[in-house]
Formats: C-alpha cells, sequence, structure tokens
C-alpha cells in the first residue's frame, strides 16, 4: 500500500508540473482555461488528462481515435521531402552560367536519387534555391529559381531578382556592388503512397471486459470497471470509475467523471 501511495504521489506531482506548464500558456496569457477542453494525446495522456483537468478548474476532456499512434500516422502521411544544399563561395563577377547549371543538376540527382530511396510513388516536385549576398555582407536572402537550364539570360533574371528582392527587404539597393552566392539548394518534395485504410485495424484488441481494484488518490482503491474502446456504444453516459483499453493507449475516467462515445470516435470525458 505505502509503495502504490508513494508511485501516487509522484505521478500527482508530475501531473501538477504538466498544470502549471498550461497555466504559462492560458492564464499568464489572458486566457481561463476552464472556458476550454483538454485534448488528451500520445499513449499516456488520456491516462493523466482527468486529474490534470481538475488540476485547472475544466470540466472536459476529448481524447481522439488513436491517440498515441498519432506520430507514427503523422511520419506515414507527412510530405516526403529530401533537401540537398551544398556551401559555395561564388561571385557574380567569376561564376558562369554553365558551372552554376551542372553544380545544381549535380545537387538535383543526388537529391532525386535520396527520394526515391524513400519508397514513395508519386511524383516529385522540385524547387531550387540560391543563398546570395552583397559582397561584405554576413546575412543572406533565398533567391527562388525557375525551373529548366540556367543559361546567360535566367542568371541576369536570378541577380536581377536578388537586387528586387533586397530592395523589398531594406528599402535600397547596392547596384554595382558584387554579388556572393553562398549556398545552393534543391528540395524535392512528393506525396506519400496513399495509406491502407485497414491499416487503423491492423491490430485487434483480445482483452476481455472485467473489474478489477484500481487506486484513485482521492478514494483510495475502488472497484472498477474494464472496458475495451472497440466495444463503446455511441452515446451514453458511462460513470466513472471506468478505464478503457485499446491498443495504443489506456483512459481513465475516475469517480466523478462521465464518458460518452461521439459519432467521431471521439472520447468525451466531462466532470459531473
Amino acid at each position: 500500500m505505502e509503495g502504490v501511495e508513494a508511485a501516487s504521489a509522484m505521478i500527482r506531482i508530475a501531473n501538477e508540473n504538466m498544470a502549471n506548464a498550461i497555466r504559462i500558456v492560458t492564464v499568464e496569457e489572458g486566457i481561463d482555461p476552464r472556458d476550454l477542453a483538454l485534448v488528451a494525446l500520445g499513449g499516456a495522456g488520456p491516462t493523466h488528462a482527468a486529474e490534470i483537468a481538475d488540476s485547472l478548474g475544466m470540466r472536459r476532456v476529448l481524447v481522439p481515435p488513436s491517440p498515441g499512434l498519432g506520430s507514427a500516422f503523422g511520419a506515414l502521411a507527412a510530405t516526403v521531402r529530401v533537401d540537398a544544399v551544398r556551401s559555395v563561395y561564388l561571385t557574380d563577377a567569376r561564376v558562369t552560367a554553365a558551372t552554376l547549371d551542372g553544380l545544381f543538376a549535380s545537387l538535383e540527382e543526388q537529391a532525386r536519387s535520396e527520394f526515391a530511396s524513400q519508397g514513395t510513388e508519386m511524383g516529385p516536385s522540385v524547387r531550387r534555391s540560391i543563398a546570395m549576398r552583397y559582397q561584405g555582407q554576413n546575412y543572406e536572402q533565398e533567391v527562388s529559381l525557375p525551373a529548366g537550364t540556367i543559361d546567360d539570360e535566367a542568371l541576369a533574371a536570378i541577380y536581377a531578382d536578388y537586387g528586387r528582392l533586397y530592395e523589398e527587404f531594406y528599402g535600397y539597393r547596392l547596384d554595382g556592388i558584387p554579388i556572393e552566392l553562398v549556398q545552393l539548394t534543391v528540395i524535392v518534395s512528393g506525396s506519400p503512397t496513399e495509406l491502407d485504410g485497414e491499416l487503423l485495424a491492423a491490430v485487434e484488441e483480445t482483452a476481455e471486459i472485467g473489474r478489477r481494484r484500481v487506486f484513485f488518490p482521492e478514494q483510495g482503491f475502488v472497484d472498477t470497471q474494464i472496458c475495451l474502446r472497440t466495444t463503446l456504444e455511441l452515446g451514453g453516459p458511462l460513470d466513472g470509475p471506468l478505464v478503457v483499453e485499446s491498443m495504443d493507449s489506456t483512459i481513465v475516467v475516475p469517480p466523478g467523471w462521465q464518458l460518452r462515445r461521439l459519432a467521431s470516435g471521439t472520447l468525451d470525458l466531462t466532470r459531473t
């Protein structure tokens, strides 16, 4: 019993630290968290969300579907992107269009190769840019390049674009001062392969519904219903204490809280 109480005390300290962090970004910015709902994400977030909400005087917690898999889904759904960057020291007086075109061709080949190794089936888009500055300065502006071969006419247009961009930033130009090219960048990006709709159901939940004694700081050990998230029906409410298990997270509904399953699959916890 002493071990359980000690562990519970440590968890409460951690939860209070989290509540204090939320206060910093709400109360100190003139926002009352009691007017808001707390969204619980991560594998452990839904376990502690109701207690954290209690600390803040909040009366509602929302647990979206698959809260513990957000990072994994994000990694699968995020745009695939490869940046190929090369530091150079070139000036407009000495570099030729052919040299610059060759450098970008090499960078693009490298970026496309790395992009293909990611396994995406989508065709990539390519963006090119040069970090440029006037000679003697230590800060640069990124100038985007149009598609196609860099010839003398295209290179002149790039320098003109830099002059306009510099003027937009600082209100004047430094025509006649040599321009330094310090970094070449090629970005190859594209959408990932479409996710299989059955991925969300790839892991079957096999735990059985039951009851067990669960320790709550204010009430001690309480006989608590255990259920599976996949078995929850729409509506409700279900009164706490309640523990909802799923493959990626565990949702704790303490005494004095209720749970409803919304049509979207989100679990809505409210303080009674």
